[in-house]
């Protein structure tokens, strides 16, 4: 399974923490990650109701990861044709950027078109004016629920005003890059923020350093391990693309799950939505605090 870095509140179900209250004046990244995840869970949700009451469709967002990316990365990885756009942002210098996917960017465009009956294909060529602009307004719709659920953590003043984003202009700074998943008449999509990292912690966070920033979005690493397998040097040497490498782990035999390289948990290897995914089924800690030998075969 692949190492990726995990949201503060996927974190916070895996250790099982109690969900504490809000912060409102947070005081250290730490902190900082929790608002951010939590303005924009909220923001996601509030979005969701707005673009069903638009689209006259169930349409349902909600907040899927959080990682640090330079904003030359999030651009290079835009999908197209995305609706791609920065913003302006107050009091930040530079603009925040909003990436609308194809996968979630057409089937909302056939509803506000009067479809939306059947699943929608999706296109593979550049949008036309008036998707152009239908694809505004859904923007600007995001962008009024960020306003909204933003006013109670920092003073932000957010404009509806879009601009276009060449990869090509794009810096090196790091970004706090914001993805959600979008669920509208049948289809599956996603839709992508941006948000400079260093200002973002200057600006909710006056008392922190600018060179700290950089540990929001590190957040804990969660990986899931197969048994090891020894191999000599001459089959090493001579592994190539399509060969099969065989473990002795069994295909029904539980793989560990390590956070930030501690042994964790007991879990089952699987799929969730298109994703490869774990399913916890043993916490091994709870061995340890009570000095029991782990279960057999983990």
């Amino acid at each position: 399974m692949a190492d990726e870095p995990l949201t503060e509140a996927e974190i916070a179900v895996l250790l099982g923490r109690r969900e504490k209250a809000p912060p409102t004046a947070p005081t250290a990244p730490e902190q900082l990650l929790s608002l951010v995840t939590r303005v924009h869970d909220t923001a996601a949700r509030h979005f969701g109701a707005e673009l069903s009451a638009m689209l006259r469709r169930t349409a349902r967002v909600r907040l899927a990861r959080v990682q640090s990316l330079s904003e030359s990365d999030f651009c290079a990885r835009a999908e197209l044709p995305s609706f791609l756009r920065s913003f302006a942002v107050q009091p930040f210098n530079r603009h925040w950027i909003l990436e609308i996917r194809p996968g979630a960017l057409f089937p909302i465009i056939d509803c506000l078109l009067g479809g939306g009956r059947e699943k929608t294909p999706i296109a593979r060529r550049p949008l036309t004016e008036i998707e152009s602009r239908l694809a505004a307004r859904v923007a600007r719709a995001w962008v009024a629920s960020l306003q909204t659920e933003w006013q109670s953590a920092a003073e932000l003043v957010f404009s509806a005003e879009f601009e276009t984003v060449g990869a090509g202009r794009a810096s090196e700074d790091e970004m706090l890059a914001i993805a959600f998943d979008i669920e509208l008449a049948g289809s599956q999509g996603s839709m992508h923020l941006a948000i400079p990292l260093v200002e973002l912690g200057q600006i909710c966070n006056p008392g922190v350093p600018a060179d700290t920033c950089g540990e929001l979005a590190s957040g804990a690493r969660i990986a899931a391990e197969l048994r090891s397998v020894e191999i000599d040097s001459a089959d090493l040497e001579s592994l190539a693309v399509g060969d099969i490498v065989t473990t002795e782990h069994r295909a029904d035999e539980p793989v560990i799950v390590t956070v930030d390289g501690d042994p964790r948990y007991a879990a089952k290897l699987g799929a969730w939505q298109g994703q490869k995914a774990v399913e916890i089924e043993r916490d091994l800690t709870e061995h340890s605090r009570t000095n029991e030998p782990p279960p057999t075969g983990v």
